[in-house]
C-alpha cells in the first residue's frame, strides 16, 4: 500500500508592518553658538545699547546748539529746533558712527562672554568665492530695477527732503558718505545677518523664519524712517539679504551687499541735488 504524500505544512503568513518613518532629528544649536532665546534677548541688549548711543549723541548735539542759540526761549521754537535736528547730516553722522561702534562692540562681546567659535567663525566671515561676486552684481542690478519701480509706484517726499536737508548739513559730505556706507551696512548685516541670524538657524526656528525674522527686525529698525509702503520695500530688501546669507553662508557677501546699496543711494541722491 502506498503512502499518501503529504502535503508540506502551510507557513502561516505574518501581517506585513508599514515602515515607520524615522523620527526628525532635532536641531542641535552649533557647539559654541547661544541657542535661540537667548541670542533674541543679546540681540536685543545690543539694539538697546545701540539706541542709548543715538540718543546721547542727540543729546550732547542738542545741549552744543542750545548754548549757541539762547534765542530759543519759546517751547515752540525749542519744538521746531528739535524737529530740524532730526535732518542734520552732522548729527545723523556722528551717530550712525559712534552707535554702530558701540553696537558691533556689544556684538563682539557676546560672541567672546559664549567661550565657542572665533569670532570670524561664529559670524561665518568666510570670503566669497568668484561666482558669489558674479551672483551678488546680478542681484545688486535687479535690486536697482526693483527700486526704480517702486519709485514709480509711490514716493516718498517727507524721507526725500530729510535725506536732502542731511546731506547739505552735514558739515563734511565724505562723513556723512563714510557713515551711510561703511558703518550703518556693517553694523546692521553684523547682528541681523549675523549674530542674530546663526543664533536663529541653529535653533528649532529653521533657516526658512530666520530669513523671515531677521527681515522684519532689520524693517523694523527703520520704521521712525520711512511711510508703511516703503517700509514694506526694506523688508523685501531684507528677505533678498537673507536669502542671499543662506545660500553663500557668508556675512561678507550681505555686507557688500548692502554698502552696494547704499552707496547707489548716496549716488542717486548726489545726483538729485545736483539737478
Amino acid at each position: 500500500m502506498a503512502l499518501e504524500e503529504i502535503p508540506p505544512p502551510v507557513e502561516e503568513t505574518k501581517p506585513q508592518l508599514e515602515a515607520v518613518p524615522p523620527p526628525l532629528e532635532e536641531v542641535k544649536p552649533r557647539p559654541g553658538v547661544w541657542e535661540g532665546w537667548p541670542t533674541v534677548g543679546l540681540s536685543a541688549a545690543i539694539l538697546f545699547v545701540f539706541f542709548t548711543a543715538q540718543s546721547l549723541v542727540a543729546i550732547i548735539f542738542l545741549v552744543v546748539l542750545f548754548l549757541r542759540n539762547p534765542a530759543l526761549d519759546s517751547f515752540s521754537q525749542l519744538q521746531d529746533f528739535i524737529i530740524g535736528l532730526q535732518s542734520n547730516g552732522l548729527m545723523l553722522s556722528t551717530a550712525i558712527i559712534a552707535s554702530g561702534i558701540c553696537g558691533y562692540f556689544m556684538v563682539w562681546l557676546f560672541i567672546k562672554l559664549r567661550h565657542g567659535a572665533s569670532f570670524k567663525d561664529y559670524l561665518e566671515l568666510n570670503a566669497p568665492g568668484k561666482k558669489t561676486w558674479v551672483s551678488l552684481v546680478g542681484v545688486i542690478l535687479l535690486l536697482i530695477i526693483f527700486s526704480a519701480v517702486m519709485d514709480r509706484i509711490h514716493s516718498d517726499p517727507q524721507s526725500l527732503e530729510t535725506m536732502v536737508a542731511a546731506y547739505l548739513s552735514s558739515g563734511w559730505t565724505p562723513l556723512f558718505w563714510i557713515a551711510t556706507v561703511v558703518f550703518a551696512p556693517v553694523f546692521e548685516e553684523t547682528l541681523f545677518r549675523g549674530f542674530l541670524f546663526v543664533g536663529l538657524r541653529n535653533s528649532r526656528v529653521g533657516p526658512a523664519w530666520t530669513v523671515i525674522i531677521t527681515a522684519v527686525t532689520f524693517a523694523f529698525l527703520h520704521s521712525l524712517q520711512y511711510d508703511f509702503f516703503s517700509l514694506m520695500a526694506i523688508l523685501v530688501l531684507g528677505l533678498v539679504f537673507g536669502l542671499v546669507r543662506l545660500f553663500t553662508k557668508s556675512l561678507w557677501s550681505t555686507i557688500a551687499l548692502h554698502s552696494a546699496w547704499n552707496l547707489m543711494t548716496m549716488i542717486s541722491l548726489a545726483m538729485y541735488i545736483r539737478g
